[in-house]
């Protein structure tokens, strides 16, 4: 133990100060805001939401910039570096310099709170000694290791896609401090899919605003929901009629100063939705709802967030997910008049062939994830509810519409998922199948198809399952398929 030890130099008095500060981020993950939820009060000031006792976030190194007294007197001697921005790796073991990140001085003294999400977490910002603010995401009841994980896998998959340089995946810093705690770097520059064209309060979203005599996203809704089990798809054609895709004009909006601009920026989408799109089905990444899809204002490039759903979970939720990535008409609007052929198909083939001829690396880096006994990737019934239950709409599972069955072949090798227990040996058992469902994609195997596929047979399988108007209308009604 370094702090009874007496350490070296100051590691002792670092290792003391981010103990304090992870204990300090825990407690405002926990803090109970729910007075706040319909509130238009927008900055929440941190004294206001601690429990007593309880340094607030700002105060828990010391007062103001972190120089004076705090919880057990004198304040903090050495402050840790920015959780969100950690240093670079040094061979020299030497990060006196911080390189890469910067030192932790203060934070601001209030945060606000999400108007989505599950738990609503709350936005914090710190400051760096360097002036510049970083903003975060403290999120509690919710389990941010596979995200964590996930994030390790886009970055490992950068790594293999090093000489296409236009094909990459945006990632961001995520930082568990305890099973159902942790701090995610805020993606700057982005919003939701959804925020852009769906209204919301009193903004009105793309949709409304380009095509006013549409039907409104909450129209579809009932639509799709109240139509009998066996109408569904006439259902869904009938919606898709009266709900134009409109997200070609988020394109003329943030980037219409320029005819470079609009270009690169809508090349910059079409790529990363074919990085995203191949990389997910191969993880088996799901739950990707409109506002688990960011966009980037500056660049355009999609960033996917909150990944609770990985490894095929998705086709055991109540309502199995039917599709391999998500590229719904507004998704295809973006790429512009090329629509999935062009640079979408091309680049979708590039990051293929590269998986598989990586695949062997991808898959010793997921064997070891799998079988962590500290990472949990299965998910259990009461997970099961939060992400189809609430929040969302509920009603839509209580009526059985949208609810397939899976088929006899997708019971077998899913059955060590539905069984979710903790047992070693049933872990193991389901960690093999994960592999071998991996292992199998990248080979070119996919679902019903008993023949290897070519890697372009391959992707035009994919494309067309996740554009097929029946896969579509059997989704869980609040991935809102037809946005």
């Amino acid at each position: 133990d370094l702090k009874k030890s007496g350490g070296v130099g100051e590691l002792p008095q670092l290792v003391e100060s981010m103990e304090t500060l992870c204990e300090a981020y825990i407690n405002l993950a926990w803090a109970d805001t729910k007075k706040y939820n319909n509130s238009k009060q927008k900055d929440i000031q941190l004294t206001a939401i601690a429990k007593k006792g309880e340094d607030p976030l700002h105060l828990c190194l010391g007062r103001g910039r972190w120089g004076g007294t705090g919880r057990g007197g004198g304040g903090a001697k050495v402050l840790p570096a920015i959780l969100t921005k950690p240093p670079k790796v040094q061979k020299d073991t030497d990060y006196s310099m911080l390189t890469g990140s910067d030192l932790l001085v203060g934070f601001e003294t209030t945060c606000q709170i999400t108007t989505t999400g599950l738990s609503r977490p709350k936005i914090v910002m710190a400051l760096g000694e360097t002036g510049k603010k970083y903003k975060q995401l403290v999120k509690g009841d919710d389990d941010v290791r596979q995200d964590a994980v996930v994030q390790l896998v886009f970055t490992l998959v950068n790594r293999l896609l090093g000489n296409k340089k236009d094909l990459n995946i945006t990632t961001y810093s995520v930082v568990p401090l305890s099973p159902q705690t942790g701090v995610l770097e805020w993606c700057l520059n982005t919003e939701p899919f959804g925020e852009f064209l769906l209204d919301q309060g009193s903004r009105i979203g793309a949709h409304s605003r380009y095509f006013p005599g549409s039907w409104g996203s909450s129209l579809c809704r009932n639509h799709v929901r109240h139509a009998p089990p066996g109408k569904k798809v006439e259902a869904f054609q009938e919606v898709m009629k009266r709900f134009p895709p409109a997200f070609r004009f988020f394109f003329q909006e943030k980037f219409g100063f320029s005819l470079p601009a609009w270009f690169g920026a809508r090349q910059n989408y079409t790529r990363s939705c074919a990085v995203t799109s191949i990389v997910g089905h191969i993880l088996g990444i799901g739950d990707r709802h409109c506002h688990n899809i960011l966009i980037n204002n500056k660049t355009g490039n999609v960033v996917h967030i909150d990944f609770g759903i990985v490894f095929e979970q998705g086709k055991i939720l109540p309502t199995p997910e039917t599709i391999p990535f998500r590229l719904t008409s507004d998704i295809v609007d973006g790429l512009g008049v090329t629509g999935v052929e062009g640079v979408f198909h091309k680049s979708c083939c590039d990051v293929l062939t590269i998986l598989r001829q990586n695949g062997p690396t991808l898959l010793t880096v997921l064997d070891v994830i799998a079988n962590d006994p500290m990472y949990k990737f299965l998910i259990s019934p009461i997970d099961k509810e939060k992400i189809q239950g609430e929040g969302r709409d509920r009603e839509e599972r209580e009526e059985g519409g949208g609810m397939i069955q899976d088929s006899e072949e997708e019971r077998d090798w899913l059955g060590d998922f539905e069984n979710n227990s903790e047992d070693d040996e049933d872990r193991n058992a389901a960690a093999t199948r994960v592999l071998a469902k991996i292992a199998s994609k990248l080979r070119g195997f996919e679902d019903n198809t008993p023949e290897q596929l070519s890697i372009d047979g391959q992707v035009l399988l994919l494309i067309n399952e996740a554009r097929s108007i029946e896969n579509l209308s059997r989704l869980y009604i609040g991935w809102q398929s037809w946005v």
